[in-house]
Protein backbone atom coordinates (compact mmCIF):
# COMPACT_ATOMS: atom_id res chain seq x y z
CA UNK A 1 0.00 0.00 0.00
CA UNK A 2 1.53 3.73 -0.89
CA UNK A 3 2.23 6.27 2.02
CA UNK A 4 1.26 9.64 0.52
CA UNK A 5 4.33 11.57 0.05
CA UNK A 6 4.82 14.80 2.28
CA UNK A 7 2.53 17.40 0.65
CA UNK A 8 0.91 15.28 -1.93
CA UNK A 9 -3.16 15.47 -1.79
CA UNK A 10 -5.18 12.50 -2.19
CA UNK A 11 -7.13 12.10 -5.26
CA UNK A 12 -10.07 10.39 -5.62
CA UNK A 13 -10.72 7.14 -7.28
CA UNK A 14 -11.27 6.97 -10.67
CA UNK A 15 -10.50 9.32 -13.90
CA UNK A 16 -10.75 13.14 -12.98
CA UNK A 17 -11.06 15.19 -16.28
CA UNK A 18 -8.73 18.34 -15.85
CA UNK A 19 -10.42 21.27 -17.37
CA UNK A 20 -9.21 23.72 -19.39
CA UNK A 21 -9.33 27.29 -18.73
CA UNK A 22 -12.19 29.40 -19.76
CA UNK A 23 -13.09 29.96 -23.07
CA UNK A 24 -10.75 26.70 -24.71
CA UNK A 25 -12.01 23.35 -25.30
CA UNK A 26 -8.99 20.90 -24.82
CA UNK A 27 -6.38 19.93 -22.84
CA UNK A 28 -2.66 18.61 -23.09
CA UNK A 29 -0.12 17.22 -19.90
CA UNK A 30 3.88 17.94 -19.59
CA UNK A 31 4.62 16.65 -16.37
CA UNK A 32 3.65 15.61 -12.99
CA UNK A 33 5.56 15.34 -9.87
CA UNK A 34 5.26 13.24 -7.07
CA UNK A 35 2.53 15.48 -5.10
CA UNK A 36 0.40 14.59 -8.02
CA UNK A 37 0.44 18.22 -9.48
CA UNK A 38 0.04 17.95 -13.47
CA UNK A 39 1.29 21.25 -15.94
CA UNK A 40 0.56 21.59 -19.31
CA UNK A 41 -1.50 23.90 -21.62
CA UNK A 42 -5.15 24.75 -22.72
CA UNK A 43 -6.37 25.63 -25.99
CA UNK A 44 -9.22 26.73 -27.92
CA UNK A 45 -10.79 24.71 -30.78
CA UNK A 46 -8.99 27.14 -33.15
CA UNK A 47 -7.15 26.16 -36.26
CA UNK A 48 -4.68 28.64 -34.82
CA UNK A 49 -4.03 26.23 -31.88
CA UNK A 50 -3.14 28.88 -29.05
CA UNK A 51 -1.28 27.26 -26.29
CA UNK A 52 -1.86 28.45 -22.50
CA UNK A 53 0.22 27.21 -19.59
CA UNK A 54 -1.77 25.45 -16.86
CA UNK A 55 -1.61 24.10 -13.46
CA UNK A 56 -3.67 20.91 -12.18
CA UNK A 57 -3.99 19.53 -8.55
CA UNK A 58 -3.79 15.87 -7.74
CA UNK A 59 -7.62 16.46 -7.52
CA UNK A 60 -7.88 18.22 -11.20
CA UNK A 61 -8.14 21.75 -9.46
CA UNK A 62 -7.38 24.11 -12.75
CA UNK A 63 -4.88 26.99 -12.66
CA UNK A 64 -4.58 29.35 -14.90
CA UNK A 65 -0.76 30.47 -15.29
CA UNK A 66 -0.29 33.88 -16.69
CA UNK A 67 2.44 34.56 -19.94
CA UNK A 68 5.02 37.28 -19.94
CA UNK A 69 2.48 40.08 -21.55
CA UNK A 70 1.30 37.73 -24.66
CA UNK A 71 -1.03 35.61 -25.57
CA UNK A 72 0.61 32.50 -25.86
CA UNK A 73 2.42 29.55 -23.24
CA UNK A 74 3.38 26.18 -22.14
CA UNK A 75 4.19 24.47 -19.16
CA UNK A 76 6.40 22.16 -19.69
CA UNK A 77 8.17 20.79 -16.56
CA UNK A 78 7.13 21.11 -12.91
CA UNK A 79 9.44 20.30 -9.34
CA UNK A 80 8.62 18.51 -6.42
CA UNK A 81 8.34 22.50 -4.92
CA UNK A 82 5.53 23.30 -7.68
CA UNK A 83 8.17 25.62 -9.13
CA UNK A 84 7.20 25.37 -12.73
CA UNK A 85 9.00 25.62 -15.88
CA UNK A 86 8.03 26.21 -19.53
CA UNK A 87 7.78 29.08 -22.37
CA UNK A 88 5.62 32.43 -22.42
CA UNK A 89 4.89 35.37 -25.30
CA UNK A 90 6.18 38.41 -23.61
CA UNK A 91 4.10 41.48 -24.51
CA UNK A 92 6.41 42.28 -27.56
CA UNK A 93 5.30 38.98 -28.87
CA UNK A 94 8.39 37.48 -28.46
CA UNK A 95 8.80 33.57 -27.02
CA UNK A 96 10.79 33.89 -23.82
CA UNK A 97 11.94 30.84 -21.27
CA UNK A 98 9.48 31.34 -17.73
CA UNK A 99 9.63 30.29 -14.51
CA UNK A 100 6.47 29.75 -12.09
CA UNK A 101 6.58 30.37 -8.88
CA UNK A 102 4.43 27.70 -6.61
CA UNK A 103 1.99 30.44 -5.89
CA UNK A 104 2.20 30.94 -10.18
CA UNK A 105 3.27 34.34 -9.76
CA UNK A 106 5.58 34.30 -13.55
CA UNK A 107 9.60 35.15 -13.83
CA UNK A 108 11.52 36.01 -17.29
CA UNK A 109 14.31 33.55 -17.54
CA UNK A 110 17.30 35.95 -19.12
CA UNK A 111 19.01 35.07 -21.90
CA UNK A 112 21.41 36.05 -24.65
CA UNK A 113 19.09 35.07 -27.20
CA UNK A 114 16.11 36.60 -29.52
CA UNK A 115 13.87 33.74 -27.77
CA UNK A 116 14.26 31.11 -25.36
CA UNK A 117 12.66 27.97 -23.77
CA UNK A 118 12.71 26.40 -21.03
CA UNK A 119 12.33 22.05 -21.10
CA UNK A 120 13.18 20.45 -17.49
CA UNK A 121 13.60 21.57 -13.87
CA UNK A 122 15.52 20.14 -11.09
CA UNK A 123 14.80 19.71 -7.47
CA UNK A 124 17.47 21.67 -6.82
CA UNK A 125 16.30 24.38 -9.27
CA UNK A 126 18.35 23.88 -11.97
CA UNK A 127 16.09 24.98 -15.31
CA UNK A 128 17.71 23.73 -18.58
CA UNK A 129 16.71 24.97 -22.16
CA UNK A 130 17.62 26.94 -25.05
CA UNK A 131 17.72 30.46 -26.82
CA UNK A 132 17.68 31.41 -30.75
CA UNK A 133 20.03 34.35 -31.88
CA UNK A 134 18.64 33.78 -34.91
CA UNK A 135 20.68 31.91 -36.93
CA UNK A 136 21.42 29.22 -34.29
CA UNK A 137 20.37 27.72 -31.01
CA UNK A 138 21.96 27.74 -27.81
CA UNK A 139 21.91 24.81 -25.15
CA UNK A 140 21.29 26.89 -21.67
CA UNK A 141 21.24 26.52 -18.00
CA UNK A 142 19.82 28.93 -15.27
CA UNK A 143 20.94 28.32 -11.53
CA UNK A 144 18.32 28.63 -9.07
CA UNK A 145 19.41 32.18 -8.33
CA UNK A 146 18.52 32.99 -12.02
CA UNK A 147 22.12 33.13 -13.03
CA UNK A 148 22.15 31.40 -16.63
CA UNK A 149 25.65 29.58 -18.78
CA UNK A 150 25.58 28.71 -21.94
CA UNK A 151 26.86 24.67 -22.64
CA UNK A 152 28.65 24.03 -25.06
CA UNK A 153 27.77 23.00 -28.02
CA UNK A 154 29.51 19.91 -30.63
CA UNK A 155 33.29 21.08 -31.73
CA UNK A 156 32.27 22.44 -35.05
CA UNK A 157 28.92 22.43 -34.78
CA UNK A 158 26.00 24.69 -34.89
CA UNK A 159 22.81 24.39 -32.37
CA UNK A 160 22.36 22.76 -29.23
CA UNK A 161 19.24 22.26 -27.27
CA UNK A 162 19.14 20.86 -23.34
CA UNK A 163 16.07 19.05 -22.98
CA UNK A 164 16.37 16.90 -19.84
CA UNK A 165 18.14 16.85 -16.10
CA UNK A 166 18.56 14.82 -13.12
CA UNK A 167 16.61 15.67 -10.11
CA UNK A 168 19.86 16.26 -8.17
CA UNK A 169 21.01 19.09 -11.07
CA UNK A 170 24.18 16.99 -12.02
CA UNK A 171 23.97 15.90 -15.32
CA UNK A 172 21.91 17.38 -18.52
CA UNK A 173 20.73 15.54 -21.60
CA UNK A 174 19.89 17.56 -25.29
CA UNK A 175 20.48 17.05 -28.91
CA UNK A 176 23.44 18.66 -30.74
CA UNK A 177 24.67 19.23 -34.58
CA UNK A 178 27.86 18.38 -36.01
CA UNK A 179 29.49 20.07 -38.51
CA UNK A 180 27.75 18.26 -41.18
CA UNK A 181 24.21 19.57 -39.67
CA UNK A 182 23.14 15.96 -38.33
CA UNK A 183 21.59 15.83 -34.99
CA UNK A 184 23.18 13.91 -32.24
CA UNK A 185 22.01 12.94 -28.57
CA UNK A 186 24.85 14.65 -26.07
CA UNK A 187 24.99 14.78 -22.34
CA UNK A 188 26.80 17.38 -20.04
CA UNK A 189 28.18 16.78 -16.92
CA UNK A 190 28.15 18.96 -13.87
CA UNK A 191 30.99 20.82 -15.15
CA UNK A 192 29.42 21.50 -18.61
CA UNK A 193 31.78 19.47 -20.53
CA UNK A 194 30.00 17.66 -22.99
CA UNK A 195 29.98 13.84 -24.35
CA UNK A 196 28.27 12.71 -27.89
CA UNK A 197 26.67 9.58 -27.18
CA UNK A 198 25.78 9.12 -31.24
CA UNK A 199 28.81 9.62 -32.58
CA UNK A 200 28.83 7.59 -35.82
CA UNK A 201 26.46 9.61 -37.86
CA UNK A 202 22.97 8.51 -36.07
CA UNK A 203 20.53 11.08 -35.70
CA UNK A 204 19.15 11.10 -31.78
CA UNK A 205 16.74 12.68 -29.68
CA UNK A 206 16.49 12.40 -26.27
CA UNK A 207 12.90 11.65 -24.39
CA UNK A 208 14.01 11.30 -20.50
CA UNK A 209 17.03 10.91 -18.16
CA UNK A 210 17.07 9.11 -14.65
CA UNK A 211 17.70 10.05 -11.04
CA UNK A 212 21.36 7.67 -11.70
CA UNK A 213 21.87 9.89 -15.37
CA UNK A 214 20.85 6.92 -17.54
CA UNK A 215 19.27 8.63 -21.16
CA UNK A 216 16.97 7.30 -23.05
CA UNK A 217 15.85 8.32 -26.24
CA UNK A 218 15.86 7.36 -30.54
CA UNK A 219 18.54 7.47 -32.96
CA UNK A 220 17.95 6.81 -36.46
CA UNK A 221 20.42 4.24 -38.65
CA UNK A 222 21.75 4.55 -41.63
CA UNK A 223 19.00 2.28 -42.90
CA UNK A 224 16.50 5.05 -41.84
CA UNK A 225 15.22 2.76 -38.89
CA UNK A 226 14.62 4.32 -35.57
CA UNK A 227 15.29 2.49 -32.41
CA UNK A 228 14.86 3.10 -28.75
CA UNK A 229 17.87 2.98 -26.60
CA UNK A 230 19.36 3.64 -23.21
CA UNK A 231 22.64 5.60 -22.55
CA UNK A 232 23.62 4.28 -19.24
CA UNK A 233 25.80 6.47 -17.37
CA UNK A 234 28.79 3.90 -18.05
CA UNK A 235 28.83 4.88 -21.31
CA UNK A 236 26.97 0.93 -22.29
CA UNK A 237 24.18 1.23 -24.52
CA UNK A 238 20.83 -0.69 -24.86
CA UNK A 239 18.64 -0.76 -28.14
CA UNK A 240 15.01 -1.25 -26.57
CA UNK A 241 12.55 -3.78 -28.38
CA UNK A 242 11.08 -7.03 -28.89
CA UNK A 243 12.99 -10.19 -29.96
CA UNK A 244 12.65 -9.39 -33.38
CA UNK A 245 14.43 -6.22 -35.00
CA UNK A 246 11.72 -3.28 -34.86
CA UNK A 247 11.28 -1.23 -37.35
CA UNK A 248 10.40 1.73 -35.70
CA UNK A 249 10.83 2.03 -31.58
CA UNK A 250 10.80 5.46 -29.39
CA UNK A 251 11.29 5.91 -25.90
CA UNK A 252 8.86 8.04 -23.96
CA UNK A 253 9.93 7.92 -20.17
CA UNK A 254 12.51 6.26 -17.75
CA UNK A 255 11.58 5.83 -14.00
CA UNK A 256 14.21 6.53 -11.41
CA UNK A 257 14.65 2.71 -11.04
CA UNK A 258 15.87 2.43 -14.80
CA UNK A 259 12.30 1.13 -16.37
CA UNK A 260 11.95 2.55 -19.76
CA UNK A 261 8.45 2.94 -21.60
CA UNK A 262 8.15 3.70 -25.23
CA UNK A 263 6.86 2.44 -28.16
CA UNK A 264 7.70 -0.61 -30.58
CA UNK A 265 6.50 -1.34 -34.14
CA UNK A 266 8.11 -4.50 -35.89
CA UNK A 267 5.66 -3.81 -39.00
CA UNK A 268 5.62 0.60 -38.96
CA UNK A 269 2.68 2.02 -40.94
CA UNK A 270 0.49 -0.19 -39.60
CA UNK A 271 -2.25 1.17 -37.95
CA UNK A 272 -1.72 0.63 -34.44
CA UNK A 273 1.19 1.21 -32.50
CA UNK A 274 1.53 -0.56 -28.72
CA UNK A 275 2.68 0.94 -26.10
CA UNK A 276 4.67 -0.81 -23.53
CA UNK A 277 7.39 -1.00 -20.95
CA UNK A 278 11.19 -2.28 -21.31
CA UNK A 279 13.22 -3.79 -19.10
CA UNK A 280 16.65 -4.95 -19.33
CA UNK A 281 15.61 -4.84 -23.28
CA UNK A 282 12.68 -6.86 -23.13
CA UNK A 283 9.40 -5.33 -23.79
CA UNK A 284 5.76 -6.18 -22.56
CA UNK A 285 2.87 -4.75 -24.31
CA UNK A 286 0.10 -2.84 -23.05
CA UNK A 287 -2.01 -2.45 -26.63
CA UNK A 288 -2.31 0.79 -26.86
CA UNK A 289 -2.88 3.19 -29.46
CA UNK A 290 -0.44 5.84 -29.82
CA UNK A 291 -2.75 8.62 -30.94
CA UNK A 292 -1.39 11.87 -30.50
CA UNK A 293 -2.32 15.55 -30.51
CA UNK A 294 -2.54 17.26 -34.18
CA UNK A 295 1.00 19.55 -33.80
CA UNK A 296 -0.46 22.86 -33.83
CA UNK A 297 0.93 24.93 -36.94
CA UNK A 298 1.06 28.11 -35.36
CA UNK A 299 2.51 27.41 -31.82
CA UNK A 300 5.42 29.33 -31.21
CA UNK A 301 8.42 27.30 -32.81
CA UNK A 302 11.24 25.80 -30.56
CA UNK A 303 14.69 26.02 -31.94
CA UNK A 304 15.86 23.36 -32.66
CA UNK A 305 12.60 21.63 -32.42
CA UNK A 306 12.87 19.65 -28.78
CA UNK A 307 11.24 15.92 -28.19
CA UNK A 308 7.97 16.38 -25.90
CA UNK A 309 8.42 16.99 -22.85
CA UNK A 310 8.36 14.18 -20.66
CA UNK A 311 7.40 13.55 -17.31
CA UNK A 312 9.12 14.78 -14.10
CA UNK A 313 12.81 12.95 -15.21
CA UNK A 314 11.32 10.99 -17.59
CA UNK A 315 8.41 9.22 -15.85
CA UNK A 316 6.07 8.64 -19.23
CA UNK A 317 4.62 6.04 -19.76
CA UNK A 318 2.35 4.83 -23.09
CA UNK A 319 0.30 2.22 -21.75
CA UNK A 320 -3.85 2.85 -21.82
CA UNK A 321 -5.78 2.55 -18.11
CA UNK A 322 -8.95 3.25 -17.83
CA UNK A 323 -10.54 3.47 -21.35
CA UNK A 324 -13.80 5.08 -22.67
CA UNK A 325 -14.64 6.29 -18.71
CA UNK A 326 -14.54 10.21 -19.54
CA UNK A 327 -16.86 11.14 -22.21
CA UNK A 328 -17.50 9.85 -25.28
CA UNK A 329 -13.82 8.13 -25.33
CA UNK A 330 -12.85 6.42 -28.27
CA UNK A 331 -9.53 5.80 -26.60
CA UNK A 332 -6.90 6.90 -23.61
CA UNK A 333 -3.47 7.22 -23.14
CA UNK A 334 -1.56 7.26 -20.11
CA UNK A 335 1.57 9.32 -20.78
CA UNK A 336 2.84 10.44 -17.45
CA UNK A 337 3.33 8.37 -13.84
CA UNK A 338 4.93 9.59 -10.95
CA UNK A 339 6.58 7.85 -7.98
CA UNK A 340 3.73 7.17 -5.97
CA UNK A 341 1.84 5.63 -8.66
CA UNK A 342 -0.59 8.75 -9.65
CA UNK A 343 -1.11 8.62 -13.67
CA UNK A 344 -2.04 10.77 -15.99
CA UNK A 345 -2.69 10.82 -19.55
CA UNK A 346 -5.10 12.13 -22.72
CA UNK A 347 -8.93 11.12 -23.13
CA UNK A 348 -9.56 10.90 -26.66
CA UNK A 349 -13.30 11.37 -28.22
CA UNK A 350 -15.32 14.85 -28.97
CA UNK A 351 -12.48 16.18 -26.83
CA UNK A 352 -9.19 15.79 -26.42
CA UNK A 353 -8.56 16.52 -22.69
CA UNK A 354 -6.06 15.29 -19.67
CA UNK A 355 -6.78 13.01 -17.20
CA UNK A 356 -5.65 11.77 -14.01
CA UNK A 357 -6.39 8.36 -12.95
CA UNK A 358 -5.55 6.42 -9.37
Amino acid sequence: MLTPAAGAVTAPAGPIELAPRAGDTYTGLEAINDRGTVVGESYPRDVRILYRPMKWSATGEPTALPTLGGAPGQAVAIDEADVVAGWAEDAQGVQRAARWAADGTVARLPDPGKSSSASAISDTGRIVGASYDGTASHALLWERDGRVRELPGLSGGGSAFASEITPDGRIVAGIAADAAGHTHLVRWDERGRITDLTPDGEYGTVAGISRSGAIIGSSTLAGGNTVAKRWDPSGHVVTLGGTAAPSFGATMGISDNGTVVGLVDPDFGAATRHGGIARAGRRTCRAAPATRRPTPSTAPARSPARPRASARNGRRTASARGWNRCRATTSASTLLINSRGLTAGMSYGDFWRGVIWR
